[in-house]
């Protein structure tokens, strides 16, 4: 998150908020709307995030904190791929 070179604490809160926007939706990468960013670049640091392992660490972190009251996983947002 923070090497990420050349990228903003408002940059990376729009890039995670589209990130949400695509799994919320179910949307496909390409229909990303264009407030989040190009789709291509999103995706492409997406992806750079998951083999750096940083999503694991950003939840890993926000369920070890006691005092966050607002954690929650609503299942009908989660979806299952084979």
């Amino acid at each position: 998150m923070h090497n990420d070179p050349g990228y903003g604490a408002a940059d990376t809160r729009q890039f995670v908020n589209g990130c949400l926007w695509i799994k919320r939706s179910g949307a496909s990468w390409c229909h990303l709307p264009e407030r989040y960013g190009q789709w291509q670049t999103v995706y492409r640091r997406f992806n750079r995030w998951h083999h750096a392992g940083v999503w694991e660490k950003v939840f890993e972190m926000l369920v070890a904190d006691p005092g966050n009251e607002y954690l929650m996983f609503d299942t009908d947002i989660l979806h299952a791929y084979q």
